[in-house]
């Protein structure tokens, strides 16, 4: 925190972004209704306490529902769960690994 501060840059604990303005970004409570606006040339989020599963979702959704052809879908990294890096990147090279067994198996 020290080093960012003596940079100029502006911790945020416990808030997320609500949405990015013009010129800004909108900023609330995690927890709460409150907004704040913060102008700003650059933002950084880093939150990782929420899974980001939405898009995952909204193809299963679709796949089930007969709007899309059906195709091989997998969740990795934070998809599934939130977490560091490393386990991220190992899951992806699996689902690689996993991919690539199955382009095999579809070709013989």
């Amino acid at each position: 925190y020290q080093r960012a501060a003596a940079k100029g840059i502006a911790l945020r604990p416990q808030v997320e972004v609500k949405r990015i303005a013009d010129g800004a970004v909108v900023v609330g409570p995690r927890f709460g209704a409150a907004e704040q606006r913060i102008e700003a040339d650059t933002v950084v989020e880093a939150a990782y306490e929420w899974p980001e599963q939405e898009l995952y979702l909204e193809l299963k959704a679709l796949q089930q529902a007969g709007e899309v052809p059906t195709f091989d879908l997998c969740r990795v990294g934070d998809c599934v769960a939130p977490r560091g890096i490393g386990p991220a990147i190992l899951e992806g090279h699996r689902a690689g690994l996993w991919v690539g067994e199955m382009r095999v198996a579809s070709s013989e």
